[in-house]
């Protein structure tokens, strides 16, 4: 059968269309202690571990999950840093294979971390900032799903969250946005390993603000106005804390993304919320 250029072309097209928004890794998540834990293979054996874009690490592990995947010791340290700004020497490691989904990452550095009172409840380890940070990095939890795209799938993007977008940028450790809250400008920590939204307590200071009681945790601020760059969000409640740790006003955790897709393309520094 012969075909037109015309129609040859728009078929060429359109499949390139297709493959350029497939997925390169699509993610199961599930939320457990208000954490979204995500399934992974290190060496072949299967762990579950919690996906905490605030960490920078690419991967941690408790001493028992390092012991189970058979991860390489090489003898260093890293120092790490909880929120109060305790701080500790954790062992660093290697992992050979580290499987996402259909994301493949070699010689994977990482640390040892030993679960404290005030380090993440998180029970087996994490997958942080460096294993996502060259892609688009889709986070949709309404469809208990991460999504990475290759960086500058301009159609993905368009596709996952329409709308404006906004700075997300990667600094000192923190990757985080500028957002102009009731008490002011803010800078905010995306921060899927924290259970609840958190708010530094100076922030508040030259207000009138007061924070409220409701159960046995930090006391409570409601938000009402929060926007970042032309995106305007519905009010939000944080957890009032001195936190030491990173230098930020307010962390953006699993309240935030419960009920939103966010898409952030991390080597582009941008971002957009739908």
């Amino acid at each position: 059968m012969l075909r037109s250029p015309v129609i040859l072309a728009a078929l060429v097209c359109l499949c390139t269309a297709v493959q350029a928004m497939e997925p390169i890794a699509e993610i199961p998540v599930s939320i457990k202690r208000s954490l979204p834990m995500i399934p992974v293979r290190v060496a072949g054996v299967p762990l579950s571990l919690m996906f905490d874009l605030g960490g920078s690490s690419a991967i941690t592990l408790t001493p028992n999950e390092a012991r189970r995947a058979k991860v390489k010791v090489d003898g260093s340290l890293a120092l790490t840093a909880n929120v109060i700004g305790e701080t500790r020497s954790e062992q660093t490691f290697i992992a050979d294979n580290v499987a996402i989904d259909r994301l493949r990452l070699e010689n994977v550095s990482g640390h040892i971390v030993r679960c404290g009172q005030y380090a993440p409840p998180h029970r087996g380890g994490s997958i942080g900032f460096s294993a996502v940070s060259d892609y688009l990095l889709v986070i949709d939890y309404p469809m208990h799903r991460l999504r990475l795209y290759r960086s500058g799938d301009a159609d993905a993007l368009a596709s996952e969250c329409p709308g404006p977008t906004f700075a997300a940028n990667y600094s000192d450790g923190i990757f985080g946005s500028i957002g102009e809250t009731t008490f002011g400008p803010a800078r905010l920590l995306w921060d899927t390993g924290a259970s609840s939204n958190l708010i530094h307590p100076h922030l508040l200071q030259p207000t009138n603000a007061h924070p409220r009681t409701i159960d046995g945790g930090p006391p409570v601020v409601d938000v009402e106005h929060l926007a970042i760059g032309s995106t305007v969000l519905p009010p939000q409640r944080f957890r009032v804390f001195p936190f030491a740790e990173p230098p930020v006003d307010a962390f953006l955790g699993t309240p935030f993304f419960l009920n939103r897709k966010v898409c952030f393309d991390i080597p582009l520094g941008k971002a957009a919320i739908k």
